[in-house]
Formats: structure tokens, C-alpha cells, sequence
């Protein structure tokens, strides 16, 4: 009997740069101010531009201003805030499940992170 070994492998992209990733479902969010995160409201717009539901393990980006109340638990796979004033607000809870590192816009691609 032959055995198959299949590798999935992910690399962070770099500016000016490429990226070669298992990549997630990016949606953007497209809600009223004050509109609610949860997985029934379809406050996102897909690559597509087409109105949908949240999706865990999707890479979430809010625009500048953006005023969100979380409802739900929800699993992004990143967080990307594209501009100033976003805000996060709510009873639920943003799960993330890995390193969370915060950088300026004009620092990427973001320091190394350290575990001190």
C-alpha cells in the first residue's frame, strides 16, 4: 500500500513582496454604524463584493470609522483595521488563535514579535 503525505504550508507576505499561504476568505465589513458581528447578519462584503454572513477562520478588515458591536463569539483568522477610528464594542468575544501583534499601517511588514 503507498502512503500520501500531504503538506500544507503558509508564509506571511512582505510589502513588495509575495505570499504563498492556505489562504482564509477575506471579508470586509459593510455594516451600518452600530450594526452587530455575528454569523447571521450579512454586514460583510466577500471578494466578490456580494453581501454575506461572518465566516470563522475568514481574515476580517474594517474600514476607517467603522463602529462594530460584537454579538457573538467569533474566530477571524486576522484582523486588519485598513484606516483610523475603527472601533470594536460588545458583549461577545473576538477568539483569536494565534499571536496577536498590533502594528502601524506605515511599519509594515511588522517588527519581529519577541516574547518578552
Amino acid at each position: 500500500m503507498m502512503r500520501r503525505t500531504v503538506v500544507f504550508m503558509a508564509a506571511v507576505g512582505f510589502a513588495g513582496g509575495w505570499t504563498l499561504s492556505a489562504k482564509a476568505d477575506t471579508l470586509v465589513w459593510n455594516g451600518a454604524r452600530g450594526a452587530r458581528w455575528n454569523a447571521v447578519d450579512a454586514s460583510w462584503l466577500d471578494a466578490g463584493n456580494n453581501p454575506v454572513a461572518w465566516q470563522d477562520g475568514a481574515d476580517a478588515v474594517f474600514p476607517a470609522g467603522a463602529f462594530v458591536e460584537v454579538q457573538d463569539s467569533v474566530r477571524p483568522a486576522s484582523i486588519t483595521f485598513s484606516g483610523d477610528g475603527a472601533t470594536l464594542v460588545g458583549a461577545g468575544r473576538i477568539i483569536l488563535g494565534g499571536l496577536l501583534q498590533l502594528c502601524h499601517l506605515q511599519e509594515l511588514p511588522c517588527p519581529r514579535a519577541t516574547n518578552n
